[in-house]
């Protein structure tokens, strides 16, 4: 697994620098961006909802009556909105909170983020570092980090499509949309 992603990120980078656009032939221009996407559940997510499910199966099953529970179907999704200042063409500083439910326990975060990106006009390779708080089911709260490995993003005028795959602390992979404003 770390070789493919080392591979994805050197292919990337590759690609990135045989075929952009220099920058100084762009017109920079302070862009403002919201986006909203969903996705599958984080790295975080996906461990902690196997152990619920582990331990709620050995807890159902260790009872001396017969289960009588309705079978619930086991939600697992993401959502996560946010916001990014793009001061020059390439690097945008931002934050987004992000919404997680995995079976019966819900995961909410809010971080801070920075984004590089690079490609050509209407289509961009990004990646993204960011760090904050998470709180789970009310309970506690504890610093969390993110790491978006890859990121692939259809820029137009006002707005853009974007797919992105990140680890550990939110949605493994994420589909979503922005808008320029």
């Amino acid at each position: 697994m770390k070789r493919l992603i080392v591979i994805l990120f050197i292919f990337s980078l590759i690609i990135g620098n045989l075929f952009c656009e220099e920058t100084s032939k762009r017109d920079s221009e302070i862009k403002n961006e919201a986006y909203l996407s969903i996705g599958t559940v984080s790295g975080i997510g996906l461990i902690s909802g196997f152990a619920f499910a582990i331990t709620d199966a050995i807890g159902n099953s260790l009872k001396e009556e017969e289960a009588t529970q309705e079978d619930k179907p086991f939600e697992a999704f993401s959502i996560n909105l946010g916001y990014n200042l793009f001061l020059i063409d390439f690097l945008g500083l931002g934050g987004f909170l992000n919404f997680e439910r995995v079976g019966p326990m819900n995961l909410i975060s809010a971080q801070l983020k920075v984004t590089a990106q690079y490609g050509w006009t209407h289509f961009k390779f990004y990646h993204a570092l960011s760090g904050g708080v998470l709180f789970i089911d009310d309970d506690s709260i504890t610093p969390i980090f993110d790491v978006t490995l890859l990121g692939l993003k259809f820029d137009f005028e006002d707005f853009n499509i974007f797919l992105e795959a990140s680890l550990p602390s939110t949605a493994m992979l994420k589909l979503g949309a922005g808008y320029y404003f």
